[in-house]
């Protein structure tokens, strides 16, 4: 995945988000040797178009979920699409 050039770090703390608009479950866990893993879930109950945004304190936790009033997210031209077969299994 790419980084940003000049990104910024940051924590985010081990926590289960639970977004019932958008049927959303998002999980941020530490693993051995200092690795983290976001698993991301969706409930297919649940039918929800548009951009969610989802806001952390200092501390790293979750401290707000919102609608993201534009139509579209930010565009970052240093993204770079994850092909499927580099995923580990």
């Amino acid at each position: 995945m790419a980084l940003k050039p000049g990104g910024k770090t940051f924590v985010i703390a081990e926590q289960i988000i639970r977004d019932v608009v958008t049927g959303l479950t998002i999980q941020v866990r530490g693993e051995s040797k200092g690795r983290w893993q976001l698993f991301i879930k969706q409930d297919k109950t649940v039918s929800f178009d548009g951009n969610r945004v989802f806001d952390f304190s200092k501390a790293g936790a979750n401290d707000g979920t919102g609608l993201y009033a534009d139509e579209d997210c930010p565009a970052a031209s240093w993204l770079a699409e994850v092909k499927a077969d580099t995923c580990k299994k």
